[in-house]
């Protein structure tokens, strides 16, 4: 097997130690970074193929509906391609008392795909009123929107929006969503 090597002598020194092999499969082994300005094809060179977009950062969460006082509004995220993985924790101490209850302000707009339904996982809620039938709590991030809708599941009924009036003071709200941008 015949190998290529070349030593990094950026620094003037010429260690021995190889930055990169190609070896004659083809196959590449590359010690570091590997800096870019496009895109890189990953199994075949379709464009289905081309990846250009990694994203790593923070966001503020807000809830819909009137004034609240927030202890927490953490919000992580990934976004790799056009899919976006989403963390959300909301915590407050005086809850709002009209609207509907929502979480806004996501990194990124939803893609409007009419065959795409975006739907949060809840995760934990704290002080919030679901009723005496204890309804799992869904939500749901339209076309071209960066806002999570919360509605709570009702048996062979469409969903019920969540008004803020089922919002008691000092609660706690937890989600992850994976969604595709646009």
């Amino acid at each position: 097997m015949s190998t290529i090597k070349t030593t990094n002598i950026t620094h003037g020194s010429n260690s021995g130690t190889a930055n990169v092999v190609l070896d004659s499969s083809g196959n590449a082994t590359i010690n570091g970074n590997i800096t870019g300005t496009g895109g890189i094809y990953l199994g075949g060179t379709g464009s289905a193929n081309f990846f250009n977009d990694y994203e790593e950062g923070t966001f503020t969460p807000i809830l819909t509906g009137s004034t609240w006082s927030y202890g927490t509004q953490a919000g992580y995220y990934v976004k790799i391609g056009k899919l976006c993985f989403a963390t959300i924790k909301i915590t407050w101490s005086t809850a709002a008392n009209s609207g509907n209850i929502g979480v806004d302000d996501l990194p990124f707009n939803s893609s409007s795909d009419s065959n795409i339904k975006n739907c949060a996982s809840i995760g934990y809620c704290n002080n919030i009123d679901l009723g005496n039938d204890y309804r799992p709590i869904v939500g749901v991030l339209g076309d071209s929107d960066n806002a999570i809708s919360l509605f709570a599941l009702n048996d062979n009924n469409a969903p019920s929006v969540l008004p803020c009036s089922n919002v008691s003071d000092n609660g706690e709200f937890q989600c992850s969503i994976t969604y595709k941008t646009a």
